[in-house]
């Protein structure tokens, strides 16, 4: 059976362009994720950090409005409409984007206002790119970002992602980081992550705040083990980048742990990329 095509446009994030194929890739393996957003260039298969680099500048941290922009104008050029792709994906992070206030206060997804905004999306590709009129065109976010997919499913990220370095005092570490996070950053969100981002109206970017736990070593400060609270925080390598280990664990969790826990945002996209088949020129699904 032929392969499917795929023209993936992918946030600029440090993680994203890692690892994001690797992780599309355990969703369906029988699709070829072509990365037209961000142009990375690869330098070395030993280091995480040297695997992809962003090599188009414009490219680096792009998301939103801006990346949608990029992929709209990008769909009109002949060098794409020459490669003749089975479908587009695109992936970004949702951000401070479609929430709204319920009657309690908190902040919730609106779905309805995600679905509005995946039909304008629909509709803008077909309109640009007449390859694309009856193709599949998937949309798959983070929400709030990538990290929100790391605590779905924990056991394969943050659970493991220092055992290396840390080894015996890993437990402790990551059930003491996982407390904190669930009791004190997340507050009452551990149960619906793609709702996350808002404290007394002020947005919460979920990736600065655990890199910023994790370093000041706060949640380590109700943990009773002094000495294991000392070599943790003193250890430089208990450290969260985005780029080394942010990467390392987009590429060991589980895609349906995280479906089962992102319900709106990524859910959906998951499903479609799942099931998806090649269908031929003249037979590929509408959205």
């Amino acid at each position: 059976m032929k392969r499917i095509k795929l023209a993936c446009f992918i946030t600029g994030g440090l993680t994203e362009a890692a690892s994001m194929k690797f992780f599309l890739k355990k969703i369906n393996g029988e699709v070829d994720f072509i990365q037209l957003c961000p142009i990375c260039r690869k330098k070395s298969k030993k280091q995480i950090r040297d695997r992809a680099v962003i090599k188009e500048p414009k490219h680096n941290g792009i998301t939103g409005e801006k990346l949608l922009e990029y992929v709209y104008e990008f769909i009109q050029k002949e060098a794409f409409l020459s490669e003749e792709y089975d479908g587009i994906l695109i992936e970004d992070d949702k951000d401070n984007r479609f929430l709204e206030i319920a009657e309690d206060g908190s902040h919730r997804l609106f779905k309805a206002t995600w679905e509005k905004h995946k039909e304008i999306i629909y509709s803008e590709i077909k309109k640009k790119c007449f390859q694309m009129a009856n193709k599949p065109i998937i949309i798959m976010y983070a929400a709030p970002e990538v990290e929100s997919w790391f605590l779905a499913d924990w056991e394969h990220s943050f659970a493991i992602a220092y055992k290396r370095t840390l080894g015996e005092m890993n437990h402790y570490f990551q059930m003491n980081l996982r407390k904190f996070i669930n009791n004190q950053l997340l507050g009452g969100y551990e149960n619906d992550l793609e709702s996350f981002g808002f404290h007394d109206d002020a947005y919460i970017k979920l990736s600065e705040n655990i890199q910023n736990v994790i370093s000041t070593g706060e949640y380590l400060q109700d943990a009773n083990n002094v000495q294991y609270n000392k070599d943790i925080f003193e250890n430089k390598n208990v450290r969260y980048s985005k780029a080394i280990n942010g990467a390392e664990m987009l590429e060991e969790i589980i895609p349906e742990i995280v479906a089962s826990k992102c319900r709106i945002a990524f859910e959906q996209g998951f499903q479609e990329l799942k099931h998806l088949e090649y269908m031929g020129s003249d037979q590929a699904r509408d959205n």
